[in-house]
């Protein structure tokens, strides 16, 4: 199954708009059509940011949304600190990604990440053995919608 990391603004950009790719890509993640992985700082920042009162959500269905998340297998707790987006609060993202052997991390922001291959290699154990790299590509929601439906 597709593997994904949602970036903040396309989860508001789903809540705020009942149409559009991130509105569906949200009925998509509740619906399991693709694995939502997300780790306890990303889910902080979903929290924060819905609650905000000048998006004027509804608090239950920001509950609702917020417990889906949390409730899922798919939660992380990454280990590796990567430092490579524009702005240092997105790196969150990329580790969750990494962690997650995630296929996407899907933004309305592309311009804040990296541009693909963005990933450095990492060892795995002792010295001499394999680097892995993961495979994490990162794309609009649009992209990510023509990809998941495809």
């Amino acid at each position: 199954m597709t593997r994904a990391v949602l970036d903040t603004n396309v989860v508001v950009s789903g809540h705020i708009r009942s149409e559009g790719p991130s509105a569906k890509i949200l009925l998509f993640a509740l619906a399991k059509e693709f694995e939502l992985y997300a780790s306890s700082d990303i889910v902080a920042e979903y929290e924060e940011v819905l609650r905000r009162p000048k998006f004027k959500l509804d608090p239950v269905v920001v509950d609702a949304f917020l417990k889906a998340v949390a409730i899922t297998d798919a939660f992380v707790k990454p280990v590796r600190r990567i430092q490579a987006a524009l702005d240092p609060d997105d790196d969150k993202f990329l580790e969750c990604a990494f962690e997650a052997e995630a296929d996407y991390l899907v933004t309305g922001n592309l311009k804040d990440y990296p541009a693909n291959p963005w990933w450095p290699q990492f060892p795995v154990g002792d010295p001499g053995e394999p680097m892995i790299e993961p495979r994490t590509r990162i794309v609009s929601p649009r992209e990510f919608l023509t990809i998941i439906e495809g």
